[in-house]
């Protein structure tokens, strides 16, 4: 099986970035109608629950050099 491994800090900052942008669609979403806006928020919304599963279940291993 093979593995792809990334530092937690990179994990952390991707997620901010993330998290980020769903605020940021959501703010242009004021009133709830804006159906683009509701699609691409979802996506973000995705990638941050993905995210968040991948620090929460993941297991800390040494670097590999």
């Amino acid at each position: 099986m093979k593995y792809i491994a990334f530092p937690v800090e990179e994990i952390d900052t991707i997620l901010e970035i993330c998290v980020g942008e769903v605020n940021r669609w959501t703010d242009m979403d004021k009133d709830g109608k804006d159906i683009p806006s509701q699609l691409i928020k979802a996506k973000w919304e995705g990638k941050v629950e993905a995210l968040g599963e991948m620090l929460k279940f993941g297991k800390e291993c040494e670097e590999i050099k």
